[in-house]
């Protein structure tokens, strides 16, 4: 989960700061290329989807084991001495 978030962030900055490049480079007439000419945005678009996927496989795991915690998981039936 916590990896999944880092890696949303990083490539949401990561989009941000294409898409900032890109209106500064149009408000002060420099010369500019499409953003998705950019494969630095499709790096950013794919860190942030394998982010989304890393954070609900994680947030799914945690909902999974908190709800098995009330149940005991192992009914012992009786005891054998052998350990």
């Amino acid at each position: 989960g916590a990896l999944g978030v880092l890696m949303f962030i990083v490539g949401f900055i990561s989009a941000g700061w294409i898409g900032i490049s890109k209106l500064y480079k149009l408000y002060h007439g420099l010369p500019n290329v499409l953003v998705t000419s950019n494969p630095w945005f499709y790096i950013a678009l794919t860190v942030m989807i394998i982010g989304s996927q890393l954070f609900l496989a994680g947030f799914l795991g945690e909902l999974i084991l908190r709800s098995k915690r009330e149940k005991e998981r192992y009914l012992i039936n009786k005891t054998t001495g052998n350990f």
